[in-house]
Parts: C-alpha cells; sequence; structure tokens
C-alpha cells in the first residue's frame, strides 16, 4: 500500500494494519487505486504498466468524475500516448487478450458511499459478503473469484471484520477466502478427503470449518498458505512433504 499510496502522490508511511484503513477512508483515490492493485499484480504486469494505468485513471476520474467518460479506448489511447509508441509491443500487451480490461475505469462506477470504494466493500461484508463478491466480480473486467476473494479477504483483514456480521456464517465467509493453487494444496495435504477436488467453495468451506473448530483464524490460515507455499516451497508437488517436516 506504500507504493500505492506512492503512485497517487499521497505518500504514507504505514506502522500498522490500522493506518491503512484510516488511509482508505481518508483517501478515496487511494482507496480506488488499491483496488485496482490487486488486479494489477495478480497479472504479474511490469511496475511500469501500472505506474502508467494509474496516472491515467487519476487523471480520468479528476477531469470526468468517478462515472464519467472517456471509456476504455480513450484510457487506452492516453496509455498509448504515455508509452510514446504503440503498445503492441509493450510487455504488459501478452498478459490479456486486451489490457484495458485492468485500466477499465468500470471499478469507480459501483454505487459507493461518499465516492470511497473501501467505505462501501466495509459495509457490504458486514452486511452480505456474497453480495460484495458479486458486485465487485460482475463490475470490474478480469477480476475473477479469486482475485475478488483476495480484495475482499483484505478488506476485512484490515477492519477486522472476521466472524462479525455476514461473516460469522461460514456460508458468507467463504467469499473472503481465496482460494489459488498453495491454499488448494494445504488443504489436500492437511484433509486427504479433498484431493481432487476443484469446487473454490468446497475447500474454502472446509476451511473455515476446520478453523472455527481448532480455534483460529481463517483468514491468517489463507495468508499463512500462500506465503508459505510462494515463498518457500516454490513447487506445488512437494508441499505435502514439506509441511510434514514442519511436524517433525
Amino acid at each position: 500500500m506504500r507504493e500505492v499510496s506512492q503512485l497517487v502522490g499521497h505518500p504514507n508511511h504505514f506502522d500498522s494494519i490500522t493506518a491503512v484503513g484510516q488511509a482508505w477512508l481518508r483517501d478515496s483515490m487511494l482507496a480506488l487505486m488499491s483496488a485496482l492493485w490487486y488486479g494489477c499484480t495478480r497479472q504479474s504486469v511490469s511496475a511500469r504498466f501500472w505506474q502508467l494505468a494509474t496516472q491515467v485513471i487519476k487523471g480520468t476520474i479528476s477531469q470526468e468524475g468517478l462515472c464519467g467518460e472517456p471509456r476504455p479506448p480513450e484510457v487506452w489511447r492516453q496509455l498509448e500516448r504515455l508509452c510514446g509508441h504503440s503498445l503492441s509491443s509493450f510487455e504488459a500487451r501478452g498478459r490479456w487478450s486486451n489490457p484495458t480490461d485492468f485500466a477499465d475505469t468500470d471499478l469507480a462506477c459501483l454505487p459507493i458511499n461518499h465516492d470511497n470504494l473501501m467505505y462501501n466493500i466495509r459495509n457490504w461484508l458486514v452486511s452480505n459478503a456474497k453480495q460484495a463478491h458479486f458486485a465487485v466480480r460482475a463490475n470490474v473486467r478480469g477480476m475473477g473469484d479469486k482475485t475478488t476473494g483476495l480484495l475482499l479477504r483484505d478488506v476485512a483483514w484490515v477492519y477486522g471484520l472476521e466472524g462479525r456480521g455476514s461473516l460469522a456464517q461460514a456460508s458468507q465467509a467463504i467469499y473472503i477466502q481465496p482460494v489459488d493453487i498453495w491454499v488448494w494444496r494445504l488443504a489436500e495435504c492437511l484433509w486427504p478427503d479433498l484431493k481432487g477436488k476443484r469446487d473454490w467453495k468446497v475447500i474454502a468451506s472446509r476451511i473455515i470449518v476446520e478453523c472455527r473448530q481448532a480455534g483460529v483464524s481463517a483468514i491468517r490460515f489463507n495468508q499463512g498458505a500462500w506465503y508459505f507455499g510462494a515463498r518457500i516451497v516454490k513447487t506445488a508437488n512437494q508441499f505435502c512433504s514439506r509441511l510434514a517436516m514442519l511436524n517433525g
């Protein structure tokens, strides 16, 4: 979030999760661009493309308002002008059939109170997490179940919403439990009957139930599974053996 904060021109030095949550509520642009950051980083897009897209979206919103014109074609033309050449040869081009899926401003057109996306998502999670998931996924091109869940998970974490409001229900809490290869592999290692299951809702539901029975945070489980897999193991077929080593 420090990187995002610098890119939008309002640098913050976050010393706690609470500080991130407060900054999101104070700065609507930071809230919007932080959400877009999830779509960008999950696609492994270069930092340069993210920086340029940030400039264009920020400029578009400041001139036209959160739901104004121009729409994606003009956003793309602005990106081309900033790059100084056709984006057909740009590093990010191969990541999407249409890279403006990320640069689109559809996200800004969600019906948000006080033009602040994080404020609205926080309230949605309390009232209906499924609705929050559907609203973001349906209105933001390129945001699938996993990326949407990642964003909602972190908003719930930042504002301490786990187990509160709608998230007290396991059927709702699955929507803040993104299931990537690492979360799936850890679940499979711990509960072999899940082997071969591909429905992310089945995996997420099992994680929530087991974590609640063990008295641990399902959000922390999810974050830890990703860190252990992506940063330590790095190879999916070695996940179970490396996990067994931790248990002695």
